[in-house]
């Protein structure tokens, strides 16, 4: 995980997500790109600077030229007081939120993602999706989400939450590498959940076994935990292990299919009390 992507729209909750890039960043020798995504008429060869080819004519232009300036002298004084040794940079990104991320993210070839998310959703995003669900069905890389109130743990540990399910599409041989990719850059230990309310123990244990030694899942310990509630059973199970994190793997869906099924990913995203690191299997 050596290219990070914190997206930033300058609250406290963006904020909180680059505190978490940082701690990720510092042990896994990581840089991070620190960006504000708002659509301008000044191009890509506007630096932080205010430098263009095309000179400001009208009053609409002036005052977007100074937000963007303003957005830039934000962005470079988050970066300078959370950076804390590691490489930021900084960009004001000439797309808008919902076309610029995927772009961005194929561009520079980012590795992860770290946002910050309220988790709520209202009248349009009901169809839409907020803005990290909105990441999370377009991005070909993990996605981790940080709530303003998340209990941060030190990523010595991340659960990983399987269910034994799939369809032709997923790419469980890409996301395993990408957890493998995370857990070795922070040396973390990775435990492989299953929850389920029924009484097969040992027929699970096998199951996680066998999944684990086929995608070469590295470092890692199997559990089954007893809960008729899968969210629960996991976030409960992250806690007690002092988790820096709870990672899911997901087909999600966007549009209108999404609102008649239950996508597991995004309730965690939007209910979790601690980082969430999901991975889409039919993007990567």
């Amino acid at each position: 995980m050596k290219k990070i992507l914190v997206p930033s729209d300058l609250s406290k909750i963006s904020e909180n997500a680059l505190k978490v890039a940082v701690q990720i960043a510092k042990k896994s020798g990581g840089q991070i790109d620190l960006v504000n995504f708002h659509e301008h008429p000044f191009g890509k060869t506007f630096s932080a600077f205010g430098e263009m080819k095309k000179p400001v004519s009208d009053e609409e232009q002036i005052y977007t030229l100074q937000l963007v300036r303003k957005n830039y002298a934000d962005l470079n004084a988050l970066a300078e007081n959370s950076g804390d040794g590691v490489e930021i940079k900084t960009e004001v990104y000439d797309e808008s939120f919902e076309d610029g991320v995927e772009e961005f993210i194929k561009e520079h070839n980012i590795d992860l993602v770290v946002m910050g998310t309220t988790g709520e959703e209202n009248a349009k995003e009901f169809f839409t999706g907020n803005h990290a669900q909105q990441v999370i069905e377009l991005a070909p890389c993990p996605v981790l989400t940080v709530r303003e109130n998340d209990v941060i743990g030190n990523f010595s540990k991340i659960v990983l939450g399987v269910e034994f399910k799939k369809d032709d599409e997923d790419n469980f041989v890409r996301a395993i590498s990408y957890i493998n990719d995370f857990s070795s850059g922070l040396a973390s230990e990775v435990h492989l959940v299953h929850v389920t309310d029924d009484n097969n123990k040992g027929e699970v244990e096998n199951k996680l076994e066998k999944f684990a030694k086929d995608h070469s899942l590295l470092n890692y310990k199997i559990a089954v935990v007893n809960n008729g509630d899968e969210q629960k059973g996991l976030l409960n199970y992250g806690h007690q292990i002092n988790a820096g994190a709870v990672a899911v793997l997901t087909h999600a869906d966007g549009g209108f299919f999404r609102v008649f099924q239950t996508n597991m990913s995004e309730e965690m995203n939007k209910h979790a009390d601690m980082p969430v690191l999901t991975i889409n299997l039919h993007k990567i």
